[in-house]
């Protein structure tokens, strides 16, 4: 395997790690040094063993890394997406199968604009792209709502860090931003 920057020398020492449940990284940042496009089918698998003791956090790393995957638009790393999602589709647990669906929706978002978009559709975008399958709990939290100049829907999520998303309710088209937030010119790009 190409590992660029991924903390396992090998497909055991990941397997080693996943099966541990006290084994750590050496890293603070450990879900981030997992963003790897060439990990994505060994922690795809890892989210699909039930007898995987960091199957549900496997699950979440791809969760977190999908989207930014196809918020980066490119080919390379969108391949390695569409090919976990196929994995992840062929999978036994409710969460791969999750996670299958999950995938799917974010390329349906990048390569068909749902515009016109009402507020059921960019409630469903802002659930995906601002928060994960496996924290719906925390969708009930997210605030949708039309921008001043009435071209955009803004989604934020008021915990953790400040994330925003924009659609454009006539074409569909977004943008995540990592800002405390944009100004109304910003949104004129979309």
């Amino acid at each position: 395997m190409g590992w660029s920057r991924w903390p396992f020398a090998d497909e055991a020492a990941f397997w080693d790690w996943a099966m541990d449940l006290d084994a750590e990284l050496d890293s603070q940042d450990e879900d981030l040094l997992l963003h790897e496009p060439a990990g994505l089918p060994l922690l795809v698998a890892a989210a699909d063993r039930l007898d995987c003791p960091k199957a549900e956090y496997c699950c979440s790393i791809v969760e977190d890394y999908a989207v930014t995957l196809i918020a980066s638009g490119r080919d390379d790393t969108l391949t390695a997406l569409r090919a976990a999602g196929t994995q992840a589709a062929r999978g036994t647990q409710v969460r791969t199968l999750r996670l299958a669906a999950f995938i799917e929706r974010l390329f349906a978002y990048r390569e068909h604009p749902h515009g016109p978009v009402n507020r059921a559709m960019a409630e469903r975008m802002a659930a995906d792209l601002l928060s994960r399958p496996s924290q719906q709990a925390t969708v009930d939290q997210l605030i949708v709502q039309i921008t001043p100049n009435g071209k955009h829907w803004h989604g934020t999520q008021p915990w953790a860090y400040a994330r925003h998303l924009y659609v454009n309710r006539r074409t569909g088209a977004w943008r995540l931003a990592y800002l405390n937030a944009l100004s109304t010119e910003d949104l004129g790009t979309l």
